[in-house]
């Protein structure tokens, strides 16, 4: 059985499908536009800083990875000075890593000690646990 249509059904139906065609077509590049812009690299750097920037959690661990860093880079130039001696740099090294390591994973320690020496400095009395005598010579009386 064959259905019949007239010419006028047929362009009506051309036409149909040619403007479902045409905004099928503008959606496509509408959404193409909006991938393009969405993986533009500066648009991935941008939405991981505003990432990083809405985690708390990230945060205090980036702040501790740097207090760690900076501390054993510290740790190694005091102990490495100015010297070219390769033992005493590989030691070095080794103590950066190490204390880097320590802080960046005991983050309460860090805070507690902080806190510690924050409260030493602003009593002015001394070493945390002891006080220091009024004058030396009374130390040496005493």
């Amino acid at each position: 059985m064959q259905v019949t249509h007239t010419e006028a059904s047929l362009k009506a139906a051309i036409e149909a499908l040619e403007l479902e065609r045409s905004a099928d077509a503008r959606q496509l590049k509408s959404q193409l536009m909006l991938t393009y812009d969405h993986i533009q690299p500066i648009n991935l750097i941008k939405r991981t800083f505003r990432e990083v920037g809405s985690s708390r959690e990230l945060k205090t661990q980036m702040v501790s990875s740097a207090i760690g860093m900076a501390v054993g880079y510290l740790a190694k130039s005091l102990y490495v000075g100015k010297s070219a001696n390769p033992v005493r740099k590989m030691i070095g090294a080794a103590l950066m890593y190490g204390v880097s390591d320590l802080i960046s994973n005991n983050p309460e320690l860090v805070s507690s000690a902080g806190k510690g020496i924050a409260r030493w400095i602003t009593s002015g009395k001394g070493t945390p646990d002891t006080a220091l005598p009024e004058s030396p010579e009374k130390a040496l009386h005493e």
